[in-house]
């Protein structure tokens, strides 16, 4: 992952989660939740980074440091899980 680019800052990887101390950057907990809610519970424990929920189809390789990726299989699904653990970058 250290090839990926931050457009915010820079960094690379996951090198701009270090940017919010006492704050959470990680979430494994909501892996298999509900997806709205995981979005919840994320601007809750982070209100600092902006939670988008995408399609596990559009994978995109970009990082960002003030952005969270929820991946479902469908986004419209009002009851899509999480695929993967929703991590800053």
């Amino acid at each position: 992952m250290s090839d990926f680019f931050c457009y915010a800052c820079g960094c690379t990887g996951s090198g701009c989660q270090r940017i919010y101390p006492g704050l959470k950057v990680e979430w494994p907990e909501l892996l298999g939740q509900n997806a709205h809610y995981a979005v919840g519970v994320i601007q809750r424990e982070n209100p600092r980074v902006t939670v988008i929920i995408m399609d596990n189809h559009h994978l995109s390789f970009d990082v960002c440091c003030n952005r969270v990726k929820v991946f479902v299989n469908n986004p419209d699904d009002p009851q899509a899980k999480v695929l993967y653990v929703p991590m800053v970058g």
